[in-house]
């Protein structure tokens, strides 16, 4: 049976949640964060850049089409989507593990889809503020993710996320024996538009984890969830300065950029580039830059390969947590259209 964390216990839940899940390297001392807003947030292993394609774009995806990845970015993104699609992500980034499994399927006019995804930072050390070892914690974070999105005009698609998120701790030694857990139901919202009189230009705009907050520690009180309001647009740039150009010509490119707020403030603008070069519709190269906060800031690289109805992606990045310990952060994603 559960049992209530004592407050030393609580504080200790608290700091690894925290910090860990937005990659601050602790298991019990207290550190300052580098986004103010972060500090009272719950759930925020869901800021973790997710999906090699997205992470090799620095994340400037939110204006992407036809992408299984936009689930966890913008669900509209899924709306032009021309069948269903199976897929798996798996990450390991600042020492945690996350694996994402992901099924859309094409419904006549609606894409409707579901996704599990495991967030876990394996045992860590707890210590009190002296530093002497108080026992081990165990902390896992679950979300399952219902997806839906539809054309409701020649030009625009819509979409919307239902998220049913679980933050789990469990304490074990000398902090006393506690099996704690605590849920959230949070949802997304999104839209993408492709203007008839500029088809090249894609525009999104989403509003991610909106909703009721979560108890971290047992303490009663609800930490808000890490709501994010992005804008952004996608331009395909040989299409676009050549609207006669054949649909089969060899070479693609692609620039994006991202705008993101966090929606209780607005005052930590973030902004995000990427570019994607393609070669016959096959092979796929990217990069991009990420000007972020919470150590997001810097540079990402990623290869895609697309053959018949099988996609591939790894992605890298190159940001302050990068070299924080022997495991480089590396995405990678694998689907199949059907």
């Amino acid at each position: 049976m559960s049992q209530a964390p004592s407050s030393l216990q609580r504080g200790l839940i608290l700091a690894a949640t925290a910090c860990l899940s937005l990659g601050i390297p602790t298991a019990g001392a207290q550190q300052t964060l580098s986004d103010k807003s972060s500090a009272t947030e719950s759930a925020t292993f869901l800021l973790v850049p997710v999906g090699a394609r997205a992470v090799g774009m620095a994340g400037a995806v939110v204006a992407s089409t036809n992408q299984w990845e936009s689930v966890f970015w913008n669900p509209a993104g899924i709306g032009s989507m021309e069948g269903g699609a199976a897929y798996f992500m798996h990450s390991n980034d600042f020492g945690s593990d996350s694996n994402i499994l992901g099924l859309i399927l094409k419904l006549d006019r609606f894409r409707l889809g579901a996704a599990f995804y495991a967030f876990d930072l394996g045992s860590l050390q707890a210590t009190d503020d002296a530093g002497a070892v108080l026992g081990t914690l165990d902390v896992g974070n679950r979300a399952l993710i219902l997806t839906g999105a539809a054309p409701v005009l020649a030009w625009l698609d819509v979409g919307a996320n239902a998220k049913l998120v679980q933050f789990g701790a469990n304490c074990s030694g000398g902090c006393g024996n506690v099996d704690f857990t605590s849920t959230a139901f949070l949802f997304d919202l999104g839209a993408v538009a492709v203007l008839p009189s500029l088809p090249a230009l894609s525009i999104g705009l989403a509003l991610t984890n909106a909703g009721a907050g979560m108890d971290l520690n047992g303490s009663g009180v609800t930490d808000p969830p890490p709501t994010r309001l992005r804008l952004g647009g996608d331009f395909d740039v040989l299409n676009g300065f050549d609207r006669h150009r054949s649909q089969d010509a060899d070479l693609d490119l692609t620039v994006a950029a991202d705008f993101q707020e966090t929606w209780s403030e607005f005052d930590d603008l973030q902004v995000f580039v990427g570019t994607e070069f393609g070669f016959r519709k096959i092979l796929y190269v990217r990069g991009g830059y990420a000007w972020a906060g919470e150590g997001r800031r810097g540079a990402s690289l990623g290869l895609g390969l697309d053959f018949k109805r099988f996609r591939l992606n790894l992605g890298r990045t190159f940001d302050d947590f990068s070299t924080f310990d022997s495991d480089e952060p590396f995405q990678f994603s694998f689907g199949f259209d059907f």
